[in-house]
Parts: structure tokens; C-alpha cells; sequence
């Protein structure tokens, strides 16, 4: 069938094949499955491309369409272009393992693991948290993808500070207070 032995350890390996043709992998499942072995099959699609980063940078702009400064989609801090990483935002080992995680690709209209729309900027702290880890990190990846988000946060925060300095104006008793320093 034209498999070889790739060792990946002392005393384990894989069997490994490189083909082109889906009816072939078929049946090497199937062949895979009759002896009660593991099968994984890779299709090209799901495995990382060398040029996902100029990819991205090609496809999006950043902030103020400069192509100078992106904002990290997990934590909203703003990089210039060479400290910013480019992350997969549905992890590319998580594609390989996991037919529930390529149908949510198929649902997020994805069919390249490297397709600019699972790709997302992202801070070198952020991207080593994240991993190939999924759940809430996508769900902060999509969100923060927009910066209408950030944007709306960064003046709800502003909003507070001055409605707490305001009430803490006026319901301090400040005259009193001073009247007890000399």
C-alpha cells in the first residue's frame, strides 16, 4: 500500500501516507479499520500553510488601515506589526482531531484552517495562554476581532471613572474633612 515507518520515540512510530487521492485514503480507513488500528487522515486543507502570517497581513489592514499597529483580538492591547502575532483562532490541532471542530468551521463558512477569517491578531502572551486550546478563547477571539468592541468598552470605562469621581465629589463630605486637617 506504500506506507513507511516514521519512529517517534525509542519504541514507537506511525505508519505514515502521502496521497492525493480521497478514494485511496478511503481505503486505507478502511483498511486502517478492518485490523482494529488507528486511522487519522490529514487532508491539506487542515494542516498549518508557511505563509498564514503574510496571508493575514495581506488581508487585513490593522487599526486606521495602516498596516502599522494591530490590536491583539484576546486582550485589546494595541502592537506595532513585527511584536504582534498571527494566531489560528480554531487551533490547527483541534481541526486535525476533532470532526465536532471542523463542522464548527463548516458553520463559521471556513474551509481552509488557514482562510483569513480563522486567523486573528494577537499578543505573544496571549497566543502562548491560548495554545491549541478552544471554548471561551474563540468565543473572546470573534468578539475581539472587532474593534467596535474595544471601542465601546474603552468608553464604558471611561464612563465609570467619571461617574465614581462625580459621586465621589458629591456625597463625600469634603468641607468636613478639611476642617479636620490643620
Amino acid at each position: 500500500m506504500g506506507f513507511a515507518f516514521h519512529r517517534t520515540g525509542k519504541h514507537t512510530g506511525v505508519w505514515q501516507k502521502k496521497t492525493e487521492d480521497p478514494f485511496d485514503a478511503e481505503n486505507c480507513k478502511d483498511f486502517a479499520e478492518s485490523r482494529k488500528l488507528h486511522c487519522l487522515i490529514e487532508y491539506p486543507q487542515e494542516r498549518r500553510s508557511s505563509d498564514y502570517r503574510q496571508q493575514f497581513f495581506r488581508t487585513n489592514t490593522g487599526l486606521c488601515h495602516t498596516g502599522k499597529f494591530y490590536q491583539c483580538a484576546y486582550c485589546g492591547k494595541i502592537f506595532s506589526k513585527n511584536r504582534i502575532t498571527v494566531d489560528h483562532l480554531v487551533a490547527v490541532k483541534g481541526v486535525q482531531r476533532s470532526t465536532i471542530i471542523k463542522g464548527m468551521l463548516h458553520r463559521l463558512k471556513i474551509t481552509d484552517i488557514n482562510d483569513p477569517k480563522n486567523l486573528v491578531p494577537a499578543c505573544q502572551h496571549c497566543n502562548s495562554q491560548k495554545g491549541s486550546k478552544g471554548g471561551i478563547w474563540i468565543l473572546r477571539g470573534l468578539i475581539g476581532k472587532s474593534f467596535a468592541f474595544w471601542l465601546v468598552r474603552w468608553i464604558a470605562r471611561i464612563v465609570i471613572v467619571i461617574l465614581c469621581a462625580y459621586f465621589a465629589i458629591r456625597i463625600i463630605p469634603w468641607e468636613s474633612l478639611a476642617a479636620g486637617f490643620p
